[in-house]
C-alpha cells in the first residue's frame, strides 16, 4: 500500500505522465529506476554544490510522511512530478557536461595545433641546427685542408732546404776528402823529401845490433868505395867501423889504373866512386866463399833503415878477392 501511494507522486521522466496514467508494469521500473539512481543522484549533486551549480530540485515529501489518508493516485502524482524534476536537472547536467566537453574539444584541438606547430618549429630548428653543423664542420674541413696544405707546402719547403744542405755537405765533404788526400799526398812528399834530405847515419845502439849479426862472419875480405859528399862519407865511416869491431878484414885494392883514394881515421883506405845508394859486391867465384856473409851484411843494414843491394862483379874486376862496399850519394 505504501508503495503504491510512493508510485502516485512521480511522474516518469519518459512521458511526463504520472505512473497512475501508465500500466502498472511502467510504475514498478520507474520505482526501480529511483531506487537504482538515487545514490548515483546524491553523489552527483554534492560535487555539483561543490562546482557551484545548484540545480533547482523540488522538496518532495517522502510517501511514508503521508497519511494513511492520501489516496494512491495522490502519491503517485506527487512522485512522477519529483522524477521530472530529477529529470531536468539531469538534462541540464547533461547539457554542462556537453559545455565542457566542447571546452575540452577545443582545448584538445588547440593543444593538437599547438604540438604539430611546435613540432614543425623543432623541426625546423633541427633541420637548421645540422645545416649550421654541416656548415662548421665543412668549414673546417676546408680549413684543415687548407692548413694540411700549407704544412705539406712547408715541408717540401724544408725538404728542399735540407736537400740543399745535403748537396752542400756532401760537396764540402768532397772537398775536405780531397783536401784531405791532397795534404797526405804532400805529406808524404814532403816525407819522402825529408827522407831523401835526411843523413844516412847508424846510432851506437844500432851498431851494436849490426856488429852481433856480422861476427859470425868474421875474418871476411872488404874494400870501400865512396861517393865524395860528407853524408856519405860519414856513413862509410860508421860502416867501416862495424866491420872492423865484428872481424872483417879491410884489404888494399888490386886496381893499377889511375884512382883517387883517401884514409879514414881507422887507417882503412877509401876509394873515391861517383855512384848512388849502398852497394854490396863480389864475382860469382868470390861469393861461392862470401856470398852468405855478403847477404847477411845487406840484412843488417835493410833492418837499420838503410837501402842496399846486392851485385855481380865480372870475373875480369881488377880486384876481385874482396867485397866491394861502395857507398854512393843518397837515392
Amino acid at each position: 500500500m505504501v508503495r503504491s501511494n510512493f508510485s502516485a507522486c512521480l511522474i516518469c521522466p519518459v512521458s511526463g505522465r504520472s505512473a497512475g496514467e501508465g500500466s502498472a508494469d511502467r510504475v514498478e521500473g520507474c520505482l526501480e529506476l529511483t531506487n537504482l539512481i538515487s545514490p548515483w543522484l546524491i553523489e552527483r549533486l554534492a560535487r555539483f554544490a561543490w562546482l557551484g551549480i545548484k540545480p533547482h530540485i523540488v522538496s518532495v515529501e517522502h510517501p511514508d510522511s503521508i497519511g494513511e489518508n492520501v489516496s494512491a493516485i495522490e502519491s503517485l502524482t506527487s512522485r512522477v512530478q519529483w522524477l521530472n524534476n530529477s529529470v531536468d536537472w539531469w538534462n541540464t547536467a547533461i547539457i554542462v557536461a556537453l559545455v565542457f566537453a566542447a571546452v575540452a574539444a577545443v582545448m584538445v584541438g588547440g593543444t593538437t595545433y599547438l604540438a604539430f606547430k611546435k613540432a614543425k618549429q623543432l623541426a625546423n630548428a633541427v633541420s637548421e641546427l645540422s645545416a649550421a653543423k654541416e656548415a662548421k664542420l665543412s668549414d673546417e674541413l676546408r680549413n684543415q685542408g687548407e692548413r694540411t696544405a700549407k704544412a705539406e707546402q712547408r715541408a717540401a719547403e724544408a725538404e728542399q732546404k735540407a736537400e740543399g744542405f745535403r748537396l752542400d755537405i756532401a760537396t764540402a765533404n768532397q772537398r775536405a776528402a780531397e783536401a784531405a788526400r791532397t795534404a797526405e799526398s804532400e805529406r808524404l812528399e814532403r816525407v819522402k823529401i825529408e827522407e831523401k834530405l835526411k843523413p844516412r847515419t847508424l846510432s851506437g845502439e844500432q851498431q851494436q845490433r849490426m856488429e852481433e849479426k856480422l861476427k859470425p862472419f868474421s875474418g871476411t875480405p872488404y874494400e870501400l868505395a865512396v861517393d865524395p859528399i860528407p853524408e856519405a862519407i860519414n856513413l862509410i865511416g860508421a860502416v867501416d867501423a862495424i866491420l872492423r869491431s865484428s872481424g872483417w878484414v879491410t884489404g888494399q885494392s888490386a886496381k893499377t889504373n889511375f884512382r883517387m883514394a883517401f884514409t879514414l881515421p881507422s887507417g882503412s883506405k877509401v876509394e873515391q866512386e861517383y855512384s848512388a845508394g849502398v852497394a854490396v859486391k863480389l864475382t860469382r867465384t868470390l861469393s861461392a866463399k862470401y856470398g852468405t856473409a855478403a847477404e847477411a851484411f845487406i840484412l843488417a843494414l835493410q833492418a837499420e833503415g838503410i837501402p842496399a843491394r846486392y851485385e855481380i862483379l865480372p870475373e875480369s874486376d881488377p880486384s876481385p878477392h874482396n867485397i866491394h862496399v861502395t857507398i854512393g850519394s843518397k837515392e
